[in-house]
């Protein structure tokens, strides 16, 4: 056994030993993760989306972002558009929307996805509630107004979109891969990937669509508008493009992929099978070249598990044969881990 199967095993010994410590260690970084996901989802809100600071003597417009922070801006819109001031301010009212329209929503987190990842997900969006109203402070306006300033001259609203997209969209995707959300839209997005196990991010598109919808005709209403400015919403597809495909490369969760291991070893799909929680089909072949008798192992497996799979084979058999084939969608009984 070599060193580093070596300290594996002893490691995996000790996780057994210290479950305690373990549970404090795995809560604790999970914690971490949630603080940072937060952070960057409401600094790139508050900094490219939706600014509450005047630059250069000129108020910026708000770029609706979608999902629950994107309700909460048609809904300040609507008020803006009826002429009623909210106490407060708009900045205020963004952060205080956006944590009173995830209420209903963690019902369904609670009952349709798990206990874990509604914890997280409260405690989530709790952090974004709180890290907004830090950032809408006097004492760090002028920080967020600084980075802001690379903006106008390097893209405008384009760069906006898109540093607000990536922001948002790794903090989303960051969320999903360890097991919670970032709240809102994306708790829709994915309970229904997971019924359906695709990808999250082409369902956060569609329900963004109507949430910009919305925006774009309460724009053509504002007071003092035009048709100009009501169009600079629909660069909020830039925005959820970017986002939706940040999210997406990260989260790989419901992606799946077919592996093909040729091999003259009919025990390495016993090894195969005590590894993974998938079955496999054995199919008997003949080397074109060698005129060799092979066996030929089909299974189809989770993205995030192809590598493991693949480094498993390679050490049991060396001379094995190897494909990874990307795929679309499967049909049938696939097993897929239970969200806790």
């Amino acid at each position: 056994m070599n060193s580093k199967n070596s300290f594996h095993t002893k490691f995996q010994s000790w996780k057994y030993d210290h479950p305690v410590l373990m549970g404090f260690l795995e809560h604790g970084g999970l914690f971490l993760i949630c603080t940072a996901s937060a952070l960057l989802f409401s600094f790139g809100f508050k900094t490219f989306m939706a600014p509450q600071f005047d630059y250069k003597g000129e108020a910026i417009s708000n770029v609706v972002t979608g999902g629950a922070s994107g309700v909460a801006q048609d809904i300040v819109l609507f008020f803006d558009d009826i002429r009623v001031a909210l106490p407060g301010g708009d900045g205020l009212w963004h952060t205080l929307l956006y944590f009173i329209i995830n209420i209903p929503l963690m019902v369904l987190c609670f009952l349709g996805i798990g206990k874990r990842f509604a914890i997280y997900t409260v405690l989530n969006i709790v952090e974004f509630t709180l890290f907004g109203i830090m950032f809408d402070s006097p004492a760090f306006q002028p920080v967020l107004q600084q980075i802001y300033s690379i903006t106008p001259e390097n893209g405008g609203l384009i760069a906006r979109c898109m540093l607000g997209g990536v922001c948002t969209g790794f903090s989303s995707g960051v969320a999903f891969k360890f097991g919670f959300s970032t709240g809102g839209i994306d708790i829709i997005s994915y309970f229904i990937s997971a019924k359906k196990r695709t990808s999250v991010g082409k369902y956060s598109v569609v329900i963004n669509v109507v949430i910009v919808s919305v925006f774009f005709i309460l724009s053509l209403f504002k007071d003092g508008s035009d048709l100009t400015t009501a169009c600079k919403t629909l660069f909020a597809v830039l925005y959820m493009i970017v986002s939706s495909l940040v999210i997406d490369m990260i989260h790989i969760r419901n992606k799946k992929c077919e592996i093909k291991i040729i091999t003259k070893l009919p025990a390495l799909s016993d090894v195969l099978l005590a590894n993974v929680p998938h079955g496999a089909t054995i199919t008997k072949g003949v080397g074109a070249f060698s005129g060799e008798e092979k066996i030929i192992i089909t299974t189809i497996v989770s993205s995030y598990e192809a590598d493991a799979i693949v480094k498993i084979m390679q050490e049991n058999d060396p001379h094995c044969f190897i494909s990874v084939t990307a795929l679309h969608q499967v049909y049938g009984r696939f097993f897929t881990p239970a969200v806790k």
